[in-house]
């Protein structure tokens, strides 16, 4: 059994299991963050250096460098939302064709594993592409930039697992043993539209924080 078997199958027991309904994450508001974790401490350094010597300089100076360690992490996750915004750019007519609010979302993220075979497992086999995820009020209509059309009726669905931050993917389980990871351009809105229609939750790995939108529905 494969690594993505054995964690699928985890995930599903979890789903048939009495755990509670998770949450979705507050959302982080990259820009604010990048001026107040680099370039407002930059700036601070830089005009220390110019209008102040002695200890108060070095200060400030040592601040910037402090700074730098943090600041990378949100560079690199503001890089992460620039790959976010292509997706949707790439998928915005696809998006607009839908007859319901609809997410640009990444399929194929995985390979055949002997899964329960059927047409939602084969479109989350690879080569990876764009695609659209539509909520509808009874069913998730997925389409593919090849071409390909999904249909999963609300009432197959086992559930759907939150994977990590460093993933940003949602696994979907259907009651017939298929499965099927989806990466959306707005994870938030997105994970938001599907818990809205009463679809079961959880989430895998780091906890949301307490401030979290609680928009799941019980069982």
């Amino acid at each position: 059994m494969s690594s993505t078997q054995q964690a699928r199958l985890e995930r599903a027991q979890r789903l048939d299991s009495d755990e509670s309904n998770g949450t979705v994450p507050a959302p982080v508001h990259v820009l604010p963050m990048l001026w107040m974790g680099v370039v407002g401490p930059l700036l601070l350094g830089a005009a220390a250096l110019l209008w102040f010597s002695g200890q108060l300089a070095s200060f400030c100076y040592l601040m910037t460098l402090t700074s730098l360690g943090p600041g990378s992490i949100l560079v690199r996750l503001g890089w992460a939302n620039r790959a976010e915004r292509a997706l949707s750019r790439r998928t915005r007519r696809l998006v607009a064709a839908q007859p319901h609010p609809a997410y640009s979302v990444r399929l194929g993220l995985n390979a055949s594993d002997g899964r329960a075979p059927g047409p939602v497992s084969e479109l989350d086999v690879g080569p990876a592409q764009d695609g659209v995820c539509a909520v509808g009020p009874e069913a998730l209509y997925l389409v593919g930039v090849d071409g390909r059309e999904v249909t999963i009726p609300l009432a197959e669905l086992r559930g759907a697992v939150q994977l990590p931050r460093s993933q940003g993917s949602l696994d979907i389980h259907l009651r017939d043993g298929q499965s099927l990871e989806l990466k959306a351009a707005h994870p938030r809105n997105f994970l938001i539209a599907v818990c809205g229609r009463g679809v079961r939750m959880l989430w895998e790995g780091e906890v949301p924080h307490a401030d979290s939108s609680t928009v799941t529905r019980p069982r």
